[in-house]
């Protein structure tokens, strides 16, 4: 018994300290062994002996006769261990539980039971394995086993016991006898296992992989179902404004009002950080009315630690019929998506088969082809124009890269700009911009000496601000061009100016040089301007999907009082306000009888090519003695817009 007690000590404290690593066979070996040589121990006391100690060591110490409280010792181990002594003899069916078996149960005494005492008290599905096992075992003296069965408790619910015993015959009559313990905890945490590895943690919804098991039950319904991924806009960026908590917060209510803008045959799930699956088992008839019914999850603002966020949303939709499987299924939905994310978000596409063809090439294939387009001057700006809303005069233009390349012509940023902050080329594309939109500007003051003068924004990332060159670059474009202050006017997400200090210094210096600063994309992350209001800016941009959520009175009604509160909290600061993506008249007139002072968008023109940026300014200015700017016809500006 001892050394079998002893191997077993052995070779369960290797096993705790990982001496068999990742082995499968060591916990069963260690249980045998425990099963054996606590049978054995639970047997040398029962029979009253004294436990004798392996001479280890030579010598006196070696020799000593243990003390005869040894055998107490042992059962205060066991007892210890939450664990009790159990003992079965065959001839009578008689189970007797020790004090600690027994008050596993809630027994408050140690108990013997007769065979229909401890049948009935086994739950009923597990009664008939219980006494086949049993049936089986006592042909098998010596056997060491490990069994598992749920037992009445005197509460009336049931425990799972863990029955770890040998078989034994001979002089001490045939009978059972081990150790029981409670493993109710480990059973009931088995049970939810696998329903915690299908689920986010997060908000609750099925992860990826039980979207893939619940596409795969489909079966003759497949060619019926739809399948969205939505993904949440420069949701990077909001994450870095609210934080760890506040962007969690945001998703668990996002996905929220996507479970609550279905009916309950439509499933959702969370498939990724900031993206969601959508399976409509009857969609594929519906799928604009899909994509129209995700874009209005995003149609009001989300409450966030009693702030307004804005988070718009793209959605790739595709639909069982064009697909074989799931796994294909899924791809197709994420290429629709990276489609509307190319549109510049806030909608939706639906996968169609020529898109497979027209996905983005191999990153190093794209990489190359960008350093040889930077070589041999194949990019370029476009200019948006920025108008007044009081008149439709032009105040300004947004410079936009683009790219014209040899054959595949002209290439929207959104095609390129990812990749090329990933790969760092966006500090190489972002001088050439600054550069350009500098020497623009200095032409249009030259040809168009209005006043006020016009001003150029160029969008600057977190990582041309990283570059040790920028500031300095900075000041050489403002002393060259002696700019008009803030004319020269440096966009960015509200995450360069909320995170990073050293960023906020050198963009505190180059405000102090005569530099413009714009928060771009205002309403996807900070949405309360007294949390930023000591922040080196001048002018606010409001995102484009502000204007997209005006659908219905309430609704219009709604976007007027928040607009109305960032007006005037803009007056306040005496920071400048710009309304992005002015699509239609509607608009137009709406946000000047807000009040608001610019806004730029297709309504007014698209992004304008350098010589038609001259000929759209030449168009709208007549110069008169004083020298300023004055609008030649349409004094409203508002309702035959030019397009350039």
């Amino acid at each position: 018994s001892a050394a079998i007690f002893a191997i077993v000590v052995a070779v369960g404290a290797a096993t705790v300290f990982g001496a068999f690593a990742q082995n499968f066979l060591a916990p069963s070996i260690v249980g045998g062994f425990t099963a054996a040589g606590s049978v054995l121990l639970a047997l040398a006391i029962a029979a009253g002996e004294v436990v004798a100690v392996l001479p280890l060591a030579r010598g006196a110490a070696a020799n000593k006769v243990p003390e005869a409280g040894a055998s107490a010792v042992l059962l205060q181990a066991i007892s210890g261990a939450r664990q009790g002594l159990f003992e079965l003899e065959f001839a009578t069916d008689r189970v007797q539980l020790s004090y600690e078996g027994a008050s596993i149960l809630g027994l408050t005494a140690a108990r013997a039971f007769s065979r229909d005492e401890w049948i009935a008290r086994i739950h009923p599905d597990d009664r008939q394995i219980y006494l086949d096992a049993f049936r089986e075992y006592q042909t098998h003296p010596g056997l060491s086993f490990r069994m598992e069965v749920r037992i009445r408790h005197e509460s009336g619910t049931y425990r799972w016991l863990e029955l770890r015993a040998t078989i034994f015959a001979g002089p001490l009559r045939t009978r059972c006898l081990g150790l029981v313990a409670d493993v109710t905890a480990r059973k009931e945490s088995e049970v939810e296992a696998p329903h915690r590895l299908l689920r986010d943690p997060l908000t609750g919804l099925g992860n990826r992989v039980a979207l893939l098991e619940e596409l795969e039950q489909v079966g003759d319904a497949w060619p019926r179902i739809a399948f969205a991924v939505v993904d949440i806009d420069r949701f990077k960026a909001i994450h870095s404004s609210l934080g760890d908590e506040g962007g969690d917060r945001l998703l668990v209510n996002f996905a929220s009002r996507i479970g609550q803008q279905f009916a309950s045959d439509v499933r959702v799930f969370r498939i990724g950080g900031d993206s969601f699956g959508v399976v409509v088992p009857t969609g594929s008839d519906h799928a604009a009315r899909l994509g129209a019914e995700l874009g209005d999850v995003c149609s009001t603002p989300f409450s966030v630690n009693n702030r307004n966020v804005f988070a718009s949303a793209s959605i790739g939709i595709a639909l069982g019929s064009d697909a074989e499987d799931s796994l294909e299924l899924i791809r197709r939905a994420e290429i629709a998506l990276s489609f509307a994310k190319r549109q510049g978000g806030g909608c939706w596409k639906l996968f169609v088969p020529n898109m497979e063809a027209l996905v983005r090439e191999d990153a190093v294939a794209l990489e190359t082809d960008l350093r040889r387009g930077l070589g041999e001057t194949e990019f370029t700006l476009h200019h948006q124009p920025i108008v007044r809303l009081s008149d439709g005069s032009v105040a300004g233009f947004e410079a936009l890269l683009r790219w014209q390349h040899p054959t595949k012509g002209l290439v929207s940023p959104a095609e390129f700009i990812a990749h090329s902050e990933e790969t760092g080329l966006i500090v190489a594309l972002g001088r050439f911009a600054l550069e350009r939109a500098a020497s623009d500007l200095a032409d249009w003051h030259r040809y168009f000496p209005i006043s006020p003068p016009l001003f150029a924004s160029v969008n600057v990332s977190r990582r041309q601000l990283q570059d040790a060159s920028f500031a300095v670059s900075i000041e050489k474009l403002l002393a060259a061009g002696n700019f008009g202050e803030g004319t020269f006017c440096l966009e960015l997400t509200e995450s360069a100016f909320d995170v990073d200090s050293d960023a906020r210094s050198i963009l505190e210096r180059l405000r102090a040089l005569g530099a413009g600063l714009a928060i771009d994309d205002f309403g996807t992350g900070l949405s309360n301007l007294s949390q930023i209001k000591d922040l080196p800016f001048d002018t606010i941009k409001i995102d484009r999907s502000f204007l997209a959520r005006r659908t219905a009175p309430q609704e219009d009604a709604d976007a007027a009082a928040v607009m109305n509160s960032i007006l005037t909290l803009a007056r306040e600061l005496r920071r400048t306000v710009v309304v992005e993506g002015v699509e239609t008249e509607r608009d137009a007139i709406w946000l000047r009888q807000l009040g608001c002072e610019l806004a730029q968008g297709y309504y007014f023109s698209p992004p304008l090519a350098p010589d038609d940026t001259l000929k759209f300014i030449a168009s709208h200015f007549r110069m008169d003695a004083s020298s300023r700017g004055t609008k030649t016809d349409n004094p409203t500006g508002l309702s035959t817009p030019s397009m350039g």
